[in-house]
């Protein structure tokens, strides 16, 4: 029951019954009866009745809400559906968990594009193309070298624009042969060209490119040479390059990892949605009512009822 007049009106209600047996005949509407409970009790208990249904149906009982529903809305917004099935700190929970999350990605993704601009400037004024050919040509002379640089005078702030890379592949491949023949020689990669990722990616992994580096002739006497390529001792600014790129790649990874918890508070959410709404509609409700109950003609009696909802 949701008035508290019903309580004082139930008492009035069931006295008043023993006088309703003998109640005369209600009057047409817009007339008096001169009957107290015709008049009075009995048009008032129907309205504050119906008020009270109306009241349990607009929000005391429990709602039957669809979990399809409340679970697509939590998949497309994480706790939309908990709003739905109005567990609001649940839904605050998984929202604040989304937000977190965006804002962690967008951070660490920036952070990873920023480190990646700057490892592939340095590389760009660092790492050459043509230096990398000359070494080969100078360490590995039986190697089909000729022709890879297109131009007598490459420029140095582009490099790449002077040089045949299908040339340069064919000659890394060859490289790379031989070692079935006279044993390892490091080669193990063709070059891509850039501005792919692979091309940058490269460059700092595997020593086999560590002879392009601006201070590969000078990091020690001689010079980087074939030795050094084998036991990887390559030159301080293929190492400095290297932590940058691995620095960009964690920053990547963390965003990569925020991704996936993004992916995984949508189901989670999805679910617990779904979960919650199908358990809500599995309650059982009691109601109480007070209904007129037409006993004869001229005889009406008020009887307190309850009913027992199990929604399944």
């Amino acid at each position: 029951m949701k008035h508290p007049q019903l309580i004082a009106l139930t008492l009035l209600l069931l006295s008043g019954s023993a006088f309703a047996q003998h109640e005369p005949h209600r009057s047409p509407a817009g007339t008096s009866s001169a009957s107290l409970y015709a008049d009075f009790f009995l048009p008032a208990a129907q309205s504050i009745e119906q008020d009270s249904v109306a009241a349990d149906a607009s929000g005391g009982a429990p709602v039957h809400r669809s979990a399809l529903r409340a679970a697509l809305y939590s998949a497309a917004i994480p706790g939309a559906g908990q709003f739905y099935a109005k567990r609001y700190w649940e839904a605050g929970g998984f929202l604040t968990a989304e937000v977190a999350l965006w804002i962690t990605y967008a951070m660490y993704e920036g952070k990873g594009n920023d480190e990646t601009n700057l490892f592939q400037n340095y590389a760009d004024q660092r790492w050459s193309v043509v230096r990398y050919v000359d070494w080969i040509a100078a360490y590995f002379p039986g190697a089909p070298w000729q022709g890879i640089v297109t131009s007598g005078s490459p420029d140095p702030n582009a490099p790449w624009n002077s040089v045949d890379w299908s040339k340069l592949n064919a000659c890394e491949d060859y490289i790379a042969q031989q070692a079935t023949q006279t044993g390892a020689n490091g080669f193990t990669h063709i070059l891509p060209q850039r501005p792919e990722q692979q091309y940058y990616e490269l460059i700092g992994k595997y020593p086999q490119f560590g002879g392009g580096w601006d201070d590969a002739a000078t990091f020690k006497p001689g010079g980087y040479q074939p030795a050094d390529l084998l036991a990887s001792n390559v030159s301080p600014h293929f190492l400095y390059y290297r932590d940058m790129r691995g620095k960009a790649n964690s920053f990547y990874n963390i965003a990569s990892t925020t991704a996936a918890l993004l992916v995984l508070n949508h189901v989670a959410s999805a679910i617990e949605a779904a979960w919650s709404v199908a358990r809500a509609n599995r309650a059982v409700q009691l109601e109480g009512h007070i209904l007129p109950v037409q006993r004869g003609p001229q005889y009406t009696e008020f009887v307190p009822t309850a009913k027992l909802i199990v929604n399944f």
